[in-house]
C-alpha cells in the first residue's frame, strides 16, 4: 500500500507542476495568440499581435462604434488582415484625416508611422 501511495503523490506532484507552467506561459503571454478568427480583420493594441485585440467584419466603422466593441482611440498597433480583404485606417473620426491602406497583415505599424493613430476605419472584401 505504501508503494501505491507514493506513485500517487509523484503523479499528482507532477500533474500540479505541468499547470503551474500552463498557466505561467498564459499570464506571461509568451506565444502570440494563434487563434482562429472568422472576421477578416483583427487589431491589437500592441505590436507583434499583442495585448487586447478586437475581430471586425465588413463594414465602416466610426470611433464611438469601435469604442463600443473595445478598441480605443488611437491605440492600434499592429494588424490581421485576412487574404482578399483590405483595412482603411483613418486619422480622425468618420473616415476624415490621413489615411493608410493595409492588404495584408502587419506586425507593427510603427515602421508606417501610424502607431496609435487610428480613429475610424473601413473594410472591405477585395473584388
Amino acid at each position: 500500500m505504501e508503494k501505491d501511495t507514493k506513485i500517487v503523490l509523484i503523479i499528482v506532484a507532477i500533474v500540479a507542476i505541468i499547470l503551474a507552467v500552463i498557466f505561467i506561459i498564459i499570464n506571461l503571454n509568451i506565444f502570440p495568440s494563434t487563434a482562429v478568427s472568422l472576421s477578416p480583420v483583427t487589431v491589437y493594441d500592441d505590436i507583434n499581435y499583442g495585448g487586447s485585440s478586437q475581430a471586425y467584419d465588413v463594414g465602416a466603422y466610426t470611433l464611438p462604434q469601435m469604442q463600443e466593441r473595445g478598441t480605443k482611440n488611437d491605440f492600434i498597433s499592429s494588424v490581421e488582415v485576412s487574404p482578399g480583404y483590405t483595412v482603411t485606417f483613418y486619422q480622425d473620426n468618420n473616415f476624415k484625416g490621413a489615411s493608410i491602406v493595409k492588404s495584408e497583415s502587419d506586425t507593427t505599424l510603427v515602421d508606417d508611422n501610424w502607431n496609435d493613430k487610428v480613429s475610424s476605419m473601413l473594410i472591405t472584401k477585395n473584388p
